[in-house]
């Protein structure tokens, strides 16, 4: 058994909190049956909380199967749980959600709030007519581009990691897609037939298409936030025609002898200023281009201006 750790300026009532750290235990395998919790009193003092808080916890998850009480002995885990242990498949999970939502930005108590709005929402959309595929190299890049398209297109936007297309999309699904700048190719390998909107100006584009151009062996620089980001930059510059180039990665700047660099949106190299002239600096634009948004509006056959209606988003 852990430590049970309680946040008194949580909006999530201190009860909750408990219950919900109680249950998480026994279903996780890290409270077994016949394991005997704390006192009471002590559970209440080491807390700080008040005694009724946690004598209403316990009782509610004695109702509902979780603790069983024996007068003059203690709480203990009963033999027989109300459903079946997950135990590390469950912290497995949590692992891999949380670790998501630190991507997000997003603390615990925030992803689960999230969470129990999605569950409470989830139901196929009503308002939304159409369904935009978007592809990007990192989630945070995805989210913000997610909230300008839905802000502005009636549609719903999922979002999908470049090298998660195959994993999670299937040919047909969606008949329009967007995709950041150095992931077009990605989605055209992918989803070859399929209408893309690339979310950057032409001359960017025309940029980072110069690429196939450079002599083999040419050094280029690809700086993200993190690694997993910039090796998928990597990979779809290699994908793109330009294996043949000195590809390497950094995190937030580049060197200053790098012949390009190719940057993700929220990078700002800082030795890019130094980089001496005619050396090429590509960057993906942190947001939607205003042709690139006119465009989906006249695939997607939508007046310009704000939409009349609020559509559920795909991703949490």
């Amino acid at each position: 058994m852990q430590a049970f750790t309680l946040d008194n300026t949580s909006p999530i009532p201190v009860k909750l909190q408990l219950k919900a750290q109680v249950k998480y235990q026994v279903l996780a395998g890290m409270l077994r049956p016949g394991d005997q919790l704390p006192p009471l009193r002590d559970l209440a003092a080491g807390l700080g909380v008040h005694l009724n808080t946690v004598v209403r916890a316990f009782a509610e998850l004695e109702d509902e199967g979780y603790l069983r009480s024996y007068q003059g002995k203690g709480v203990f885990v009963p033999d027989e749980l109300p459903g079946p242990g997950q135990g590390a498949a469950l912290r497995s999970l949590l692992a891999g959600v949380l670790q998501s939502a630190r991507e997000f930005g997003l603390s615990p108590e925030e992803m689960a709030m999230a969470t129990l709005a999605h569950g409470q929402l989830a139901r196929p959309p009503q308002a939304a007519t159409n369904r935009l595929l978007l592809v990007g190299g990192s989630r945070a890049d995805l989210r913000r581009l997610q909230r300008q398209l839905e802000a502005a297109l009636p549609v719903l936007v999922v979002p999908v990691l470049a090298d998660e297309l195959a994993e999670r999309v299937r040919p047909r699904e969606f008949a329009l897609a967007a995709c950041t700048l150095f992931h077009e190719t990605d989605l055209k390998h992918q989803l070859p037939g399929l209408s893309v909107a690339v979310l950057a100006e032409d001359g960017a584009r025309a940029a980072f298409a110069s690429l196939r151009g450079l002599p083999a062996g040419a050094r280029v620089a690809v700086v993200a936030g993190d690694w997993l980001h910039a090796a998928r930059i990597r990979q779809s510059v290699e994908r793109m025609g330009a294996g043949s180039l000195c590809i390497d990665m950094y995190l937030h700047e580049a060197p200053p002898d790098a012949q390009v660099v190719v940057a993700a949106a929220a990078q700002t190299p800082a030795s890019a200023a130094g980089l001496a002239r005619g050396h090429l600096v590509i960057t993906e634009p942190a947001a939607v281009p205003p042709h690139a948004l006119a465009a989906l509006r006249r695939d997607i056959g939508t007046p310009a201006g704000n939409p009349s209606v609020h559509v559920r988003s795909a991703w949490v």
